[in-house]
């Protein structure tokens, strides 16, 4: 495996980068931002529907196991209820067997591995921020494999809709490219500083091969999806962890195409959300020039019952 997003799986996460990484997930968690939201809608179901068994609840890629924690103090779920965490990385999983116990830690990766002794185990499944990392893992150098990103996808999804129950959901939360994707976007960056994140943005990105037309010093022409891929990185583009993130993308399905992801392994989409957290933050780096397009949906939570 050579470049950094395949490597990930052997990341420490005691190292500089890694504690990186699980402060900003902890700000996330405790802010009631992106990954959050997650949670208030299994808390939601959980209202709707009156479940009161014990349940178990799994969450395909868990890191360190804080985020079924946190759901598990908001959810006040009976105590006889089982926690399940499934990561590919071992560093989080002993992080999450040392801090965060009360949950069942085990080493999967989820579109290579067997689900089979999970067969219609869980009432809830989580899969948060993950399905993008799995499709990121075929690029190198560079070079993308789109279809072999996809084929993992699916198959990942075919693995967590095995192991839900009839009844049970399947919430899924990531980013999501937009219908326009293939379309041109002129962009005028605001500042010295924003100009000089975007050039660093666009030489060191390392998932694909993208490019712009230089329009004057600060406007620039690209594909909607090239503008998507540098606003939602921009956060990154002054801290450690972008070292990692220059190797992922977040865009993957449209709305469109996450729903017939879903339909295609026997899900029925129970709810669907848009979500742009960081609009107004974008707004203050970057001008969209004319009025065709507005800042792109930055994630998606689809919801999949069984």
């Amino acid at each position: 495996m050579s470049s950094i997003s395949l490597e990930r799986e052997e990341l420490s996460f005691n190292d500089e980068i890694g504690k990186e990484y699980i402060r900003l997930r902890r700000v996330s968690l405790k802010t009631g931002t992106s990954k959050s939201i997650a949670i208030s809608y299994a808390i939601k179901y959980l209202s709707e529907t009156k479940i009161k068994r014990p349940l178990h609840i799994a969450d395909f890629g868990c890191f360190d196991g804080e985020f079924l924690s946190q759901f598990k103090d908001m959810s006040g779920i009976d105590k006889e209820s089982r926690l399940y965490g499934f990561d590919y990385n071992e560093s989080l999983l002993d992080l999450g067997r040392k801090n965060i116990p009360g949950i069942e830690y085990y080493k999967k990766d989820l579109f290579t591995d067997s689900f089979n002794e999970y067969k219609d185990l869980f009432d809830i499944g989580f899969c948060v921020n993950t399905l993008h990392e799995i499709y990121s893992f075929h690029s190198k150098n560079g070079v993308f494999n789109h279809k072999k990103g996809i084929n993992s996808v699916m198959k990942s999804i075919e693995n967590m809709t095995s192991t839900i129950k009839d009844g049970g959901i399947l919430i899924i939360f990531d980013g999501v490219a937009s219908i326009h994707r293939d379309k041109m976007v002129t962009i005028g960056i605001k500042s010295e500083k924003d100009l000089k994140l975007f050039n660093k943005f666009f030489n060191e990105y390392q998932f694909n091969k993208i490019d712009y037309k230089q329009v004057d010093k600060f406007t620039f022409s690209m594909k909607y999806s090239t503008f998507t891929k540098f606003i939602t990185k921009y956060r990154f583009l002054d801290n450690i962890v972008w070292q990692i993130e220059s190797e992922e993308c977040y865009q993957y399905f449209t709305p469109y195409e996450f729903n017939d992801a879903l339909k295609k392994v026997g899900l029925q989409t129970y709810e669907m959300s848009l979500l742009s957290p960081n609009t107004g933050k974008w707004s203050k780096i970057v001008d969209i020039i004319g009025e065709k397009f507005n800042f792109p949906d930055e994630h998606i939570l689809i919801i999949g019952k069984k």
